[in-house]
């Protein structure tokens, strides 16, 4: 038994992995394992956490059929033997002091989540010296089960990622991340949310989050927005219920964005017919509801901007988004 597990599910990124594992066995935290996930990657990836693991004790690889980021990490939280479970993406990377300063925070708090601030890192720019920087203890924000709840859907310290996130084992009992979803994240963080009696954010950035041109999130697709869509109309009926409608207006105004995304997709591509319906639906729910987004104060400004340039300057936004997909 260990204290945290920690599952980076592994594909197609023998650029990257061996930085990302280094990173994850320099940690300052002692009590820890390391699962790697190789889901069917067609490259070298699955020697490379091999060649790590006989040189790690605390590294263990599982080989498996291609499933998918989620699949990968459903299988890495049914074999994770730790109290508290972390994920990393594998091209990304951690401070040294990842670990030891989310259980810090978790243990100081009582929290069953605790989260950290990150670094969007461009590929090409990343360097070692941002590991072994000395960084110390940031102030806590701690959060009840509402608070953190609202701080999430607000995107106000908290955002979807699995990752930049320590949780309680506990919290998967009963929750799988959604197998064959892209945007999987929307699907499953507010769940977890639901079930934490208290989370706390910390005011460190301890996770560097790599930028690159063939990730997931990278590249829009119609099946992107079509994922997106079917989760965030998921999302927003159970929090409903759950919330009283204290977090309608936020709801309200990230499903209008996927509106405006699949309206503006749909500007310059093609739609496969699995997924027209969804981009009809979500395009009729923005012109149902857009209007009242940038009349309303708590709405992202840039869910406003949208809004506003949609309903009353379609034709020049029309211009717009044709000559960027040109580019």
């Amino acid at each position: 038994m260990v204290e945290i597990s920690v599952i980076v599910p592994v594909y197609k990124v023998e650029k990257y992995i061996s930085n990302c594992i280094e990173s994850l066995v320099e940690q300052t935290f002692s009590d820890y394992e390391i699962i790697l996930v190789d889901d069917g990657s067609p490259d070298d990836c699955g020697k490379i956490c091999d060649y790590y693991a006989e040189k790690e004790e605390k590294i263990r690889v599982i080989h498996k059929k291609n499933g998918g980021l989620s699949d990968a990490r459903n299988y890495g939280i049914k074999a994770a033997e730790g109290n508290y479970i972390a994920f990393v993406d594998s091209d990304d990377y951690v401070s040294r002091y990842y670990l030891e300063h989310l259980y810090n925070a978790a243990v100081r708090t009582d929290a069953d989540i605790s989260i950290c601030g990150f670094k969007e890192v461009y590929e090409g720019e990343e360097t070692r010296d941002q590991l072994n920087a000395r960084i110390t203890n940031g102030a806590i924000q701690s959060f009840d089960k509402s608070e953190g709840m609202k701080a999430l859907i607000t995107s106000d310290y908290v955002l979807n990622y699995a990752w930049n996130k320590l949780y309680k084992k506990y919290l998967f009992e009963d929750v799988q991340y959604p197998i064959g979803m892209l945007w999987e994240d929307i699907g499953t963080t507010y769940l977890l949310f639901d079930k934490a009696k208290k989370s706390c954010y910390l005011s460190e950035s301890l996770y560097y989050y790599l930028q690159r041109k063939g990730s997931i999130t990278a590249n829009t697709s119609a099946k992107a927005v079509n994922d997106q869509y079917c989760q965030l109309v998921d999302r927003m009926q159970y929090l409903t219920q759950r919330y009283n409608g204290e977090l309608l207006p936020w709801l309200v105004s990230q499903l209008c964005c996927i509106g405006y995304n699949a309206w503006s997709f749909r500007m310059t591509n093609s739609v496969e017919t699995l997924y027209q319906d969804s981009f009809q639906k979500a395009i009729d729910f923005l012109d149902e509801n857009g209007k009242k987004i940038f009349k309303d104060w708590k709405s992202d400004i840039s869910y406003r901007r949208k809004m506003w340039l949609y309903f009353y300057f379609r034709p020049l936004l029309v211009i717009i988004i044709k000559i960027k997909r040109r580019l």
